[in-house]
């Protein structure tokens, strides 16, 4: 396939494995001629039989040779595709959100070059700050919370990382150094959700180190999680207050 190059384009990023969400998440993304949404596939699968795959022009299939659950590979295959536009990095178990197209356009027509943060929903716990760090120990910008120029994938791709900290926070913290604070914007409008379409995926997650010790704790019940975001804010509230005063 040859290099896409359209300075107008919405690129869509979906690194497919788990085909039975396609559907949903098909219906989920407008019927904009500057959108492009881009399936990568392991060549060790066939192609889904979904009719809107072979009906509707904007959306490109690309096969690469590795394994299925190989998101790195995967989402750099279509990386080195894109060669101008904006991008947005949508998994396969959740919907797009119509207000990423929204700030898209509204960014794009001034010619804005740079990163644009978005808000994400979580059942009971969806203040997330917005606050970008260069430094991916500090980050807490989740995989569909980000729009950017694609100027930025001549210098970063998705990569493996240490594990005390994810993928997605590495390769936004890269990001956010390639653009500077001043071509960031933080913007209070949510545009993501988090595993909409697939509920058995942790909705909370909790890291900790102590020293030597590193505690990974993952809550899917929602009421649990929603007890320990609570108690979380009871005990660090008075601490707020005093570093306001």
């Amino acid at each position: 396939m040859n290099p896409i190059d359209s300075c107008s384009l919405l690129h869509i990023i979906t690194p497919l494995y788990r085909f039975e969400y396609l559907d949903a998440i098909y219906a989920s993304i407008p019927a904009y001629v500057d959108i492009t949404w881009h399936l990568s596939i392991s060549n060790r699968r066939n192609l889904p039989e979904n009719q809107f795959i072979s009906n509707d022009k904007r959306v490109k299939i690309h096969y690469l040779d590795c394994e299925d659950d190989d998101l790195v590979h995967k989402r750099n295959g279509v990386f080195e595709k894109i060669r101008s536009g904006y991008f947005y990095l949508l998994d396969d178990d959740t919907i797009f959100f119509e207000e990423v197209y929204h700030l898209y356009k509204k960014y794009s027509l001034i010619q804005f070059k740079g990163l644009i943060l978005g808000r994400q929903y979580r059942p009971f716990y969806d203040a997330r700050p917005l606050r970008p760090y260069g430094n991916p120990l500090f980050n807490n910008i989740d995989t569909g919370m980000a729009i950017a120029h694609c100027s930025v994938l001549k210098a970063v791709s998705w990569e493996w990382c240490e594990s005390k900290y994810s993928r997605d926070c590495y390769f936004w913290s890269k990001c956010y150094e390639y653009f500077g604070e001043k071509l960031t914007i933080n913007s209070k409008q949510y545009i993501s959700i988090y595993n909409k379409l697939n509920p058995t995926r942790p909705s909370l997650v909790i890291k900790k180190e102590a020293g030597f010790i590193r505690i990974d704790i993952k809550i899917s019940h929602q009421l649990l999680g929603k007890m320990v975001v609570i108690l979380f804010l009871i005990r660090n509230f008075p601490r707020r207050v005093l570093n306001m005063k």
